[in-house]
């Protein structure tokens, strides 16, 4: 199971990457604050499930860890990439906070007890 450390870890890689690729798709400059950024709002969306519902015991997994949050997070990225009125910062923060997310509902995926499906 991963522990606080490995959801902070990969959210901040996976917070970097969706920034990076993110900034590639939309067509905007990558900038060393972007990249330092993003690895924080990474770290902080990828430990959030946990700060929501805190794992006090092996079931404590509910709706915001399930696969219906992540296909939300989803959704709101289709839509936000989507929307002409949002712009390319607000864009890229949703794209890097949201994948930061998925990030720990994929990990949390990988173990024997999985996510429920609400």
């Amino acid at each position: 199971m991963a522990d606080f450390k490995t959801h902070a870890a990969v959210g901040a890689a996976v917070g970097v990457g969706a920034y990076l690729i993110g900034s590639w798709f939309l067509q905007r400059q990558v900038t060393v604050g972007g990249i330092v950024l993003s690895g924080l709002a990474g770290v902080t969306a990828g430990c959030l499930p946990d700060v929501i519902e805190p794992s006090l015991h092996p079931n404590h997994r509910g709706f915001f860890h399930s696969l219906t949050a992540g296909g939300i997070l989803s959704y709101a990225d289709y839509q936000a990439t989507s929307d002409d009125h949002l712009s390319g910062d607000a864009k890229l923060t949703i794209l890097v906070l949201s994948a930061g997310y998925i990030s720990h509902l994929l990990l949390d995926a990988a173990t024997p007890k999985s996510l429920p499906a609400f």
